[in-house]
């Protein structure tokens, strides 16, 4: 059975030397998706504490691909584990068909391990991306870190870039490659999870410069190929490999938004001190309006439904229910001031988050207005 496997991913990969790679062959469990809780993940994936490449590592990557020809695997970074009737891994791993002129690129791999030690592969999910790598570095050009573990340097840029994006949270667990230009260039692996209810978390690729003077800016992000994505998507994810995997649409007016929702949301034109707005939906489900002062925010969202659609999930020591125009409102904050709050209202789910915390009062009169 192994080596009929074996035989069937080699000549998978041979036929798509000239294109992306693409195994798909079933798993030995029923996840398919990164399923992420701080270090838990959902369906009894666990992310690894570190991302470094061990002996053990390299030797079951080895024993998995023991009878496979086709393509080179290279292990970067290993992402997790899952208990089951054995151990399935999941390795980051770049690999080349061994081909004339192929191209090297990044795959998730999955290898299941059975009680007995036997190893092998079981899914590969490809980014269908070239890496910047070669096999000899040049002056100017992109080089594999010492180690994949995201130092203190690269954590203070990652965070920083990210302060701005809204819609989808990046967690960076291993840092690729790195380009010494004027300034520097960083790629690194995250999970990333769209902020919504129920959302599952796949793998991102996001490249991020730093300049001189230590400013940062987001310059691509590409999201793991997904099996059900049409062929358009893909095709905009592969165009210059340009296109952070955002599910929000921008849109001019409230009145726009509402047509692609099939709902209205009433709010504020504006708040006082915050002087740019942004309206957006999301998957036609969720409208949200973005009141922006530099990097400080105040979101309204409206949904369908009773869920919690904030995307807050941090821990106030103040929790309390309101009455705003007979409506009950649990707004959440510390020290007497609040930062969240969330209601339901004829079949409606709401949320304002204040990323600046505001008076009780305040917020009640916010809430009174959005319908």
């Amino acid at each position: 059975m192994k080596k009929l496997l074996a035989l069937l991913m080699a000549a998978v990969i041979l036929a798509g030397a000239a294109g992306c790679i693409k195994i798909n062959i079933t798993p030995a469990s029923d996840d398919e998706e990164v399923q992420v809780e701080t270090d838990e993940i959902l369906g009894g994936w666990t992310r690894a504490d570190s991302p470094v490449i061990t002996d053990e590592t390299r030797e079951l990557l080895k024993k998995a691909l023991e009878d496979l020809v086709g393509a080179e695997y290279t292990p970067v970074a290993y992402l997790g584990y899952q208990i089951v009737a054995g151990t399935n891994h999941r390795i980051l791993c770049r690999i080349s068909p061994v081909v004339p002129d192929a191209k090297e690129t990044y795959a998730v791999v999955t290898i299941y391990e059975d009680l007995s030690g036997s190893a092998w592969i079981t899914d590969v999910k490809d980014f269908e991306v070239e890496t910047n790598l070669q096999e000899e570095t040049l002056p100017g050009g992109w080089f594999e870190p010492e180690t994949p573990e995201i130092t203190e340097d690269a954590k203070t840029v990652f965070d920083q870039a990210m302060e701005t994006l809204v819609g989808v949270d990046y967690v960076p667990v291993a840092l690729l490659e790195q380009q010494v230009v004027a300034g520097m260039n960083y790629c690194y692996l995250c999970e990333a999870t769209v902020v919504y209810p129920g959302a599952e978390t796949t793998y991102a690729l996001v490249y991020i410069y730093e300049d001189p003077e230590g400013n940062v800016s987001i310059q691509d992000i590409v999201r793991m190929t997904d099996e059900e994505s049409s062929e358009n998507d893909q095709e905009a994810d592969m165009g210059n490999r340009i296109g952070i995997p955002n599910p929000f649409v921008n849109y001019e007016t409230l009145a726009e938004a509402a047509l692609a929702a099939g709902f209205e949301l009433t709010a504020p034109e504006s708040i006082s001190g915050y002087d740019e707005t942004i309206i957006q939906v999301m998957n036609n489900e969720m409208v949200q309006i973005i009141f922006l002062n530099g990097d400080s925010r105040v979101i309204v969202r409206k949904a369908a439904g009773s869920d919690d659609i904030s995307g807050d999930y941090n821990e106030y020591s103040e929790t309390q229910v309101v009455d705003v125009d007979g409506v009950s409102v649990t707004i959440k904050g510390n020290d007497g001031a609040v930062k969240l709050a969330t209601w339901t209202d004829n079949g409606y789910t709401y949320a304002v988050v204040s990323d600046d915390a505001m008076a009780i009062d305040a917020m009640e009169a916010l809430v009174s207005q959005v319908k």
